[in-house]
């Protein structure tokens, strides 16, 4: 340990969340002296993916956090039970991930994709009067479907060709052609759910699909920009990967095992890890010091482990408050952080209609997403959520589970009483799953279609037992700022501030502009070579070796 505190190292790093993982990974061929900490005993921070051993670790040390085992009750037949726990791996924030968004083009680009495997996230749901509904995913989709009148199909496919149409950085007025500025963009800070009845007529059932597909938890009030911009990024992704899908989920925990792909190619290119160590302290360079010394310019960081270690730069997120600060040198007062409310629950059904190729040709999904659109009475009692609330369904097939199983996660905004909204969404969700299982294993065994909107029949026949919830966990997340954008905490000294992670649920591209900023001051504007940013060559077989990173 002595080498660490005698090292002049060009950046430590704190913290192993997404942002700055990927800029441990933008840094990995620099030849730069990197230190990466974190005071977890865990990679990933608020993205990361925990078993459930450690989830239940995780969520005693949280006021806002409670996890429960369910056991069947006394006397039941035998059925699904919760396996060991290891073999379970909870993301505490998972993310979509489009075929044409900015984080894909930099897991190609830096050669990391060939460290991950993904699953297709294909179905996207609306709960309806106690069913699910699926959203078309094409032009033939929407002709197919038996669940849509013949003018909302004709209405839909003309809003479609709008949002193909969509530039979301185009001139007030084209020079070429003489056009004005798009329609949209006088209303572009208007409330996109206005927009959509206003302009195009949309009734309510079509406004909560194309809703859903935004996958926003502000619903209806989400800006007309941001609206479309969302819309024409999943539209443009259908097909980029294969028939039938937009958008990926990284197997084995999402962005978090984004993370450790991240952090172990950094850790081959030579980058110091240390989990289980945070800053107790840091001490800033004089003002007054003569900046032509060089060792009176570092920065000393203070470590939990008892050992100080010298930086020319430190970078960390807008929590990492050291106690040698006060509020008069606070880089800027930290605003009220909106907060999420989420809800695990792991259930003892595969679902498989959930995540059945939706066209030919397409693959059997990893993902699904399922939207209960606020203002609608879709809980116990006819009660509305005041805000949507999205679930995204994970098969085994993302190894998050054991097979036969599947994990579900819940998310709103968080209010007064969301943690009893979730709790009424799960228990109207596992109802409904638990009929559209039934549905499905009828259907399969006459041979008939599995298309989930077709066999609705079976319901007058009684009511099937809901699908069995193993394990629930509820927390709150604050929101961060992945719309926003890219900023950072701005401060005079040798230090670089991400501002709070965002965990929305699909990956925003104004976070990843941050990270490259931040790249920008490590490497100094010598090495900082735009085109060349994380665009790597493969390494030499062997350099990579899993086993070489811990």
């Amino acid at each position: 340990m002595e080498s660490i505190t005698d090292t002049i190292w060009d950046v430590v790093i704190c913290g192993t969340g997404l942002q700055q993982s990927l800029l441990a990974l933008a840094l990995s061929r620099s030849k730069k002296n990197i230190l990466h900490i974190d005071p977890n005993l865990y990679y990933g921070g608020a993205e990361a993916a925990l078993s459930l051993a450690e989830v239940d670790e995780w969520a005693a040390a949280r006021p806002d956090a409670t996890s429960t085992r369910i056991e069947a009750p006394a006397g039941s037949a035998s059925g699904p039970v919760l396996g060991r726990l290891s073999a379970y791996s909870i993301a505490l924030a998972p993310q979509v991930l489009h075929a044409r968004s900015a984080l894909v083009n930099l897991l190609v680009s830096s050669r990391a994709f060939r460290q991950l495997e993904f699953l297709a996230v294909s179905s996207f749901f609306v709960f309806d009067s106690s069913s699910l509904v699926r959203i078309p995913a094409t032009r033939e989709d929407v002709f197919a479907t038996t669940a849509m009148p013949a003018r909302s199909k004709r209405q839909l496919m003309k809003f479609l060709k709008f949002v193909l149409a969509f530039e979301g950085d185009a001139e007030e007025t084209d020079e070429a052609s003489g056009r004005g500025a798009a329609p949209w963009k006088e209303h572009a800070s208007q409330p996109f759910g206005d927009y959509l009845a206003s302009t195009f007529g949309l009734d309510d059932r079509l406004r909560d699909n194309i809703l859903a597909l935004t996958l926003s938890l502000d619903g209806a009030s989400i800006t007309v920009a941001e609206g479309l911009a969302r819309l024409h990024r999943h539209i443009t992704s259908m097909g980029v990967f294969g028939a039938g899908f937009a958008a990926v989920y990284p197997k084995w925990g999402g962005c978090g095992e984004i993370v450790q792909v991240a952090c172990r190619a950094a850790a081959v290119g030579g980058a110091t890890y240390m989990l289980g160590s945070g800053i107790r302290s840091v001490k800033f360079p004089d003002d007054k010091t003569d900046k032509g010394d060089e060792q009176g310019q570092l920065v000393e960081v203070e470590l939990t482990q008892d050992m100080t270690v010298k930086t020319k730069l430190l970078v960390r997120g807008s929590d990492d408050v050291d106690t040698a600060e006060t509020p008069s040198t606070m880089a800027q007062e930290k605003p009220e952080q909106q907060q999420l409310s989420r809800l695990v629950a792991i259930v003892g059904s595969p679902l498989p209609f959930l995540f059945a190729p939706t066209v030919e040709g397409a693959p059997v999904a990893g993902g699904a997403v399922i939207a209960l659109p606020a203002g609608r009475p879709v809980l116990a009692a006819a009660a509305a959520p005041e805000h949507p609330i999205f679930v995204m369904a994970h098969s085994s097939d993302t190894g998050e589970c054991p097979p036969g199983q599947s994990v579900l996660h819940f998310t709103t905004l968080k209010t007064e009483n969301s943690k009893a909204v979730l709790d009424q969404a799960l228990d109207s969700i596992l109802s409904t799953l638990g009929h559209e299982t039934r549905n499905h294993s009828s259907s399969t065994a006459s041979g008939d279609s599995n298309d989930i909107n077709d066999s609705k029949d079976s319901k007058d026949s009684g009511d099937p037992a809901p699908v069995p919830c193993l394990y629930k966990l509820y927390y709150e997340q604050p929101r961060g700022e992945g719309d926003t954008p890219a900023s950072t905490i701005s401060t005079a000294r040798p230090e670089f501030r991400f501002s709070p992670p965002s965990v929305d649920l699909t990956m925003q591209d104004a976070p990843l502009d941050v990270v490259r900023e931040a790249w920008r001051q490590v490497v100094g504007p010598d090495g900082a070579d735009d085109a060349a940013y994380m665009v790597f060559e493969d390494r030499e077989e062997g350099l990579a070796d899993d086993d070489e990173f811990e």
